[in-house]
């Protein structure tokens, strides 16, 4: 029987990004930047209309546990539903914000 082996997680790639530095000789900042390095990012809080309104087009968001994906002009989906902006709960959370071409 042949053992299965999982992807890590982030938080594993994060554990061993931190368990790599010799804590005692590095300051917080440089630790911090380690960890900005590794790929966290704060969740960005979404509180007002307006705020997700200015979303780019594909954006992801989390509200009450259900993920909407923006279509434009105000159109969300959710679940093969679609929804109006004033539908979705707030706060909500950005999961995914495309980079828009400059």
């Amino acid at each position: 029987m042949s053992e299965q082996t999982t992807a890590p997680t982030e938080r594993d790639e994060l554990t061993l990004t931190l368990v790599s530095l010799p804590w005692r000789s590095h300051p917080a900042d440089v630790v911090a930047g380690k960890i900005l390095a590794a790929g966290y990012r704060k969740p960005r809080r979404i509180t007002t209309r307006d705020e997700l309104d200015s979303l780019p087009v594909d954006s992801v968001v989390l509200s009450n546990t259900i993920a909407y994906q923006y279509y434009g002009d105000e159109s969300w989906a959710a679940a093969g539903r679609f929804y109006f902006n004033t539908q979705i709960s707030l706060p909500a959370y950005v999961l995914h914000e495309p980079k828009v071409a400059a």
